[in-house]
């Protein structure tokens, strides 16, 4: 997961708030860099929130659905902000909005997670039901360029 996510991260020549990004959306964009490295970060993310690895899955489905543009200034909040929706949707137990955003070195806590994740939400039409054909074809991508990364 940390692959497909970083090989889709990258640097905006601009911020996010000087780019066409809908007013909406500028509680999911960061206004700086984050400082943790996005490896470390993933790492935290998985280790402290005990999601289901099924969990990150629909979370980078969730992600891809978005169309957003994926990039240092909103990769964080949209990895946090879809892992805390799909741990919600998808496994028997979860923590609380104020862990979730201490995790995800939120610095509003839960009312600025709570912000991020009814936005998220409003980007997907509030559907976060994955079907097996996603899925499917996800796990296809996936080995697929598993596949070509290996041979280059």
């Amino acid at each position: 997961m940390k692959r497909v996510l970083r090989d889709g991260t990258h640097r905006p020549e601009k911020l996010p708030f000087e780019t066409s990004v809908p007013a909406t959306t500028d509680v999911l964009y960061s206004c700086t860099e984050p400082d943790i490295d996005w490896e470390m970060y993933v790492d935290r993310v998985h280790r402290y929130t005990k999601g289901s690895n099924m969990c990150f899955i629909v979370a980078l489905i969730l992600i891809l659905r978005t169309n957003m543009n994926f990039n240092v200034f909103n990769a964080h909040r949209l990895l946090i902000t879809s892992v805390a929706v799909a741990v919600k949707y998808l496994d028997d137990r979860w923590y609380s909005q104020s862990y979730y955003a201490t995790v995800g070195g939120l610095n509003g806590g839960a009312e600025e997670l709570n912000r991020c994740e009814i936005e998220l939400l409003r980007l997907l039409n509030f559907n976060v039901h994955v079907t097996n054909k996603e899925l499917q074809k996800f796990i296809h991508v996936h080995d697929f360029l598993s596949k070509v990364r290996a041979k280059l």
